[in-house]
């Protein structure tokens, strides 16, 4: 059988428009099976693997220059490289309407400072506390449950009872939520937490270096979920799973537990738990979806538990299931930490 002819080299190492493509190929060639479409007008070899990167390539084909990469196209350039090939591709320009819609792409009408862009090799892109301040943004809270939450003091002892109903996602008071249920809005604040965590940890950032732009987008739209998110967030976090933990925790109304504090005996490092409260000598784990299949790692983890026990410290583990059910993973935790406040 004869092998496919190769693509040419001007067509072989990426995206590419159709106008493109029909100088170097017939348009019979560019239909078939040597080439894979990225969306409309837009083509790639089909030896080529499609990823997110594929996708901004691609884009960058039929966006103007100034079009900005922003929100999670950004935060992908900045080293968050969790976006799949079918995240789309978000972007700011003054005057979108100059840009078709596309599937794939997202278009915003937004103003940027001069310092919030920076040049890169996928072109111009929101600085990294821009992009902090979009991803923040995305929590959509609505306003009257933004305001709850940031004026909320910070709590610096164990509540006699663990919260119920609303309060144990962070708004006792479900009328500030105009009808939707809270568990939805607190996925939605977690979500947007954990994006900027992941970021912040990424850039070396702490939220302290988003308030600039908050000052300088005081009055516009999402600066109250922006600002909730951000007081919530924290570069030290090393796992999505970490962040919702955390986030879990705070909106239930616990002391908020400081990230990878490193417990030591004397000078012996004993441990490095995933969060915990100093206070009580109380830490909490979160352990992947691989933890034990991972050779040695339940017994490493049993051993340094014992460590910590010796040193006066009590580890609390969770997985996966611990964070399906909200009510139970605060009802464990709270019962623990009112036994370790004695």
């Amino acid at each position: 059988m004869r092998r496919p002819r190769p693509a040419p080299h001007a067509l072989a190492s990426g995206p590419f428009t159709l106008a493109t493509g029909r100088a170097h190929e017939t348009v019979d060639r560019l239909a078939g099976p040597a080439y894979r479409s990225l969306g409309r007008g837009l083509r790639q070899a089909a030896h080529l693997p499609v990823t997110f990167e594929t996708r901004i390539a691609a884009m960058r084909q039929v966006l103007p220059a100034e079009a900005v990469l922003a929100g999670r196209a950004a935060a992908w350039v900045h080293g968050v490289r969790d976006a799949s090939a079918e995240q789309r591709v978000e972007v700011i320009l003054p005057r979108p309407g100059q840009v078709r819609a596309r599937p794939g792409l997202v278009v915003r009408a937004e103003v940027l400072a001069p310092q919030e862009v920076l040049m890169t090799r996928f072109g111009p892109t929101t600085t990294a506390a821009r992009t902090a301040y979009d991803l923040a943004r995305v929590a959509r809270l609505p306003p009257a449950a933004a305001r709850s939450l940031h004026r909320r003091p910070p709590v610096e002892t164990v509540p006699s009872r663990p919260p119920t109903g609303p309060a144990l996602y962070g708004f006792p008071d479900p009328s500030v939520l105009r009808g939707e249920h809270p568990a939805a809005v607190a996925r939605r604040l977690i979500g947007a937490v954990t994006a900027v965590d992941r970021l912040l940890f990424a850039c070396k950032l702490s939220a302290s270096h988003v308030d600039q732009v908050l000052d300088r987008h005081g009055r516009s739209r999402g600066v109250g979920s922006a600002r909730v998110v951000l007081a919530l967030a924290d570069a030290r976090a090393e796992s999505p799973p970490e962040s919702v933990l955390r986030c879990r925790f705070v909106l239930a109304g616990l002391p908020a537990p400081q990230p990878q504090y490193e417990i030591y005996d004397g000078t012996r490092f004993v441990a490095r738990p995933d969060m915990s409260w100093l206070k009580w000598r109380l830490a909490a784990e979160y352990d992947g979806i691989y933890h034990d299949e991972v050779e040695g790692m339940p017994a490493k983890d049993r051993s340094r538990d014992v460590d910590a026990h010796g040193v006066g410290w009590e580890l609390l583990h969770y997985d996966r299931f611990s964070l399906r059910d909200v009510a139970r993973l605060i009802d464990r935790t709270h019962r623990v930490m009112l036994r370790r406040a004695g």
